[in-house]
């Protein structure tokens, strides 16, 4: 093709882009503003908010009903909330310094079956992983102890806290920052009494865990999830998961190897009961191995009355079983 000719194709279509509008017509201001967000327009943004006529912190509502199955999802939001989602940095420090408030929630209720989440601007950043963001709005006064929440059924509720959004994401630096904005490193939430370290240990996140403890995470913390992982620890996540590094971390920091569950079991039992013999193996036998060598009571028997050993014969795990076996000769 004629380089002039390309020139000019490439001419036409960057006048076309600068010269594109969005169409407002008969929107109030409230709603033109969501609509910029939505549509990443800064210049009408800037043009609303310097009119002045506006409650940067009105709470809007949208209702949408799915005829499929009869759910009608209702959400209410602010402009920065909008904004957060869309994840535009630039908008929203202009909300920020136009006095939006940080710490308003995002709701969204689902009918019939009375399922409502809540979650702050922060929740929604961290989720997106987005640290500039968090960062903008740590800043300018969002709480990072501030919950949000889930509930289902109209009874069980869920707090979610930021802390552990980012322990799950694995961003260290995320995790940093919260930590050094008075994050309090012990909360308790998601979906049974997890701590930030519970969760990281669950998670994989060396790393983090590291940090998390060097900065006083409680080692020997228990949740409930649900009734087979009540009285779990972090130790025996991380043993579960065949995560043996971190397994190492948690006991050079005084984790408790022979805690148990609500189901008398403990990291050794744990690790072989949740074993899934069809599986590969994951650092099965590095962690069997590292429990052992580190004080593991290998005779110790669940409410169940088995050991670690009857439940390595039961899966059929011969190496485990073998070195189990090996351990009570000694």
């Amino acid at each position: 093709m004629n380089k002039k000719l390309l020139f000019i194709i490439i001419l036409i279509f960057g006048i076309i882009a600068c010269s594109e509008k969005f169409n407002y017509d008969g929107l109030n201001d409230d709603k033109k503003i969501i609509k910029a967000i939505e549509n990443n327009d800064i210049k009408t943004v800037k043009s609303i908010l310097k009119e002045g006529k506006i409650d940067i912190n009105k709470i809007h509502e949208f209702s949408n009903i799915f005829e499929l199955n009869g759910t009608t999802n209702t959400e209410k939001y602010t402009a920065l909330i909008k904004s957060v989602q869309k994840t535009n940095y630039e908008i929203s420090k202009l909300l920020i310094e136009n006095n939006a408030n940080v710490n308003i929630k995002y709701e969204i209720k689902s009918l019939p079956s009375e399922q409502y989440l809540k979650l702050t601007a922060l929740e929604i950043a961290a989720e997106s992983n987005d640290y500039k963001m968090v960062k903008l709005l740590v800043d300018n006064g969002a709480n990072v102890n501030e919950n949000s929440y889930f509930t289902r059924d109209s009874f069980e509720k869920y707090k979610i806290f930021t802390l552990m959004t980012a322990c799950v994401n694995g961003n260290l630096e995320m995790v940093k920052l919260f930590i050094e904005n008075g994050a309090d490193i012990n909360s308790k939430g998601l979906l049974g009494d997890e701590t930030a370290l519970i969760v990281a240990a669950n998670s994989g996140k060396k790393d983090i865990v590291k940090y998390l403890i060097e900065n006083g995470a409680d080692v020997n913390s228990k949740c409930s999830v649900y009734k087979y992982t009540d009285g779990y620890t972090a130790l025996m996540y991380a043993s579960i998961r065949g995560y043996y590094e971190i397994v190492e971390i948690l006991l050079d920091n005084k984790a408790d190897i022979n805690a148990t569950t609500d189901l008398g079991r403990t990291a050794l039992i744990e690790t072989l009961v949740g074993f899934i013999y069809d599986l590969p193996k994951n650092g099965l036998y590095e962690t069997v191995k590292i429990l052992i060598d580190r004080g593991a009571d290998i005779k110790i028997k669940d409410d169940d009355g088995k050991t670690a050993l009857d439940y390595a014969k039961e899966k059929g795990i011969k190496d485990i079983e073998e070195l189990l076996i090996n351990s009570l000769s000694k």
